[in-house]
């Protein structure tokens, strides 16, 4: 990702409009057609998860200039998504749902240009995050022992 491409996330993010958590609902509601499987991940209630996604994005966005700061947030992040159930073929939903999100917000001003920063800074973020998921996901021997599992000897 270009210093050009932080700027123009930044510009554009900027001109978000006033109801951010409408923004929220469109990208879950986009998530959850492109994968039914991720509905289970999150509560039935989804009003907090909007604004934690959106409180987020923000500091995402507004770190994106000073990528080894946000680097450290972003590998918490993804060490909690492993805790989440999240996996990695989540994470293409994820970027196809921002980015439809990102251009029925936009409309004709998401430009190839926008969407393409939007597309390099996603997957720079996830794969931080995938790779901090990996490290975090428990290891056979340390996952949780299944209650209903009995050793009989």
């Amino acid at each position: 990702m270009t210093p050009r491409q932080a700027l123009l996330i930044k510009d554009s993010f900027d001109k978000f409009g006033p109801n951010v958590e409408l923004a929220a609902k469109i990208f879950y509601d986009y998530l959850f057609q492109i994968a039914p499987d991720t509905r289970a991940l999150f509560p039935d209630d989804m009003t907090g998860q909007y604004q934690k996604f959106m409180a987020m994005f923000r500091i995402i966005v507004g770190t994106l200039d000073r990528f080894d700061e946000l680097e450290k947030q972003l590998r918490g992040l993804g060490a909690r998504h492993a805790k989440y159930h999240a996996r990695d073929e989540h994470f293409g939903a994820v970027g196809e749902a921002l980015l439809m999100m990102l251009a029925k917000r936009f409309g004709a001003t998401f430009t190839p240009e926008l969407k393409y920063a939007w597309t390099a800074a996603f997957w720079r973020i996830a794969m931080i995050m995938q790779d901090a998921a990996e490290q975090a996901a428990p290891t056979p021997a340390q996952a949780t022992p299944d209650p209903d599992f009995y050793y009989v000897g």
